[in-house]
């Protein structure tokens, strides 16, 4: 499966140190919607399972090749959602946005600046890493820095707290701390 992805004007893809994310193409205050993200289900083939990857070209000349265990979101109801260009928003544990999932907006939790990388903590949209094989040695150097990203699973609960507090913990990830 091929789609082609568009950015909307407030944000773009751009590479840096070798790295593709999402860059502000406009200032932001705390609290502003950033941007809006398609989001759909996971594509599924004919036989009812989700395809294995999909090939996508963001913007006409950013090309890869995403698969739903390290780009889809696992929903509360056992669905996988694609959420489109948000694939290349990077972490950092000490992130200047959050996912708005029932709107699917990017909100700005700090103010934000014309030409800033946006990031968002894994940590509050993936509740076990380990199960997507995504866990990685974070070099993001914040107070915050949690060393390895693992998901909220594996964070202390005075973190777990503070995350919930910031917002953006994800639906699925909410549900399964409550369990």
């Amino acid at each position: 499966m091929f789609l082609r992805i568009y950015t909307p004007p407030e944000v773009s893809i751009q590479k840096y140190n070798d790295e593709h994310g999402v860059y502000a193409n406009k200032s932001f205050n705390k609290g502003y919607i950033v941007s809006g993200y398609p989001s759909c289900e996971w594509y599924k083939s004919d036989n009812g399972k989700y395809i294995d990857s999909i090939d996508i070209c963001i913007d006409d000349h950013i090309y890869a090749s995403i698969s739903p265990s390290e780009h889809g979101e696992l929903l509360p109801d056992g669905n996988i959602e694609f959420s489109g260009y948000d694939c290349m928003t990077n972490h950092s544990c000490d992130p200047n946005v959050i996912y708005d999932e029932v709107n699917h907006h990017m909100i700005a939790i700090k103010p934000i600046y014309k030409g800033d990388e946006l990031t968002v903590n894994y940590n509050c949209t993936n509740w076990d890493e380990y199960s997507n094989l995504i866990v990685f040695n974070c070099n993001c150097h914040s107070n915050n820095c949690g060393g390895v990203i693992r998901g909220l699973k594996y964070l202390s609960h005075d973190e777990q707290t503070r995350l919930i507090g910031q917002g953006g913990v994800s639906e699925y990830c909410l549900k399964k701390l409550t369990k």
